[in-house]
């Protein structure tokens, strides 16, 4: 998508184009600050990151110090521990894992060719079992792992501890792509 449509589905008050040099419309920092404005910090950072293929590391360490920042509150206020790694680094490769199921996804779910429902089966719910639904393959326990730097936790444990947290930062990314994908116009 160009920066002039990005802007223009953004804004929420409309594109105020002021027309250039041969008539080409040009997008000022009215229409920026418009269109940003709508959206809340971390909303714009992921926003960049996803939509825009933003290559900046600054961009991405801020999105990922955003979720290790949600995984330490929860923890905190559940009263979880990890007992190998310190409670900072276990946040960040948690966030490191979650937003690597986001950027590089996987294909079609092999159970359900991505429909999401298996067809043929006479049972009530035809739910594919694989994927939950999504049409998605994804990362196996030790893919997930090795992604976050901890090959050295037991996958049981982590199941068990971890993965809900895990479960929960997904949620907030596919709802926070949900609610900019919806003002880009892209869902």
């Amino acid at each position: 998508m160009s920066i002039q449509g990005f802007v223009t589905k953004l804004n929420p008050r409309a594109a105020s184009l002021q027309f250039g040099v041969g008539g080409v419309p040009e997008v000022d920092w009215r229409d920026y600050c418009g269109a940003w404005a709508a959206l809340t910090p971390f909303q714009q950072d992921y926003a960049e990151l996803i939509f825009r293929d933003s290559t900046s590391q600054h961009v991405r360490l801020r999105v990922l110090n955003w979720l290790a920042n949600q995984v330490k509150d929860e923890c905190l206020r559940i009263g979880l521990k990890p007992r190998q790694k310190s409670l900072i680094s276990m946040c960040l490769a948690l966030a490191k894992i979650a937003l690597h199921q986001v950027e590089h996804r996987k294909g079609a779910c092999p159970g359900c060719k991505g429909l999401g429902v298996v067809k043929g089966r006479s049972i009530p719910s035809n739910t594919c079992r694989s994927c939950n639904g999504a049409g998605q393959g994804s990362y196996t326990l030790v893919e997930r792992l090795q992604i976050g730097g901890l090959t050295g936790i037991d996958p049981s444990g982590y199941a068990k501890r971890w993965e809900p947290i895990e479960r929960m930062l997904l949620a907030e990314l596919y709802q926070t792509e949900a609610v900019c994908g919806a003002k880009f116009g892209e869902v």
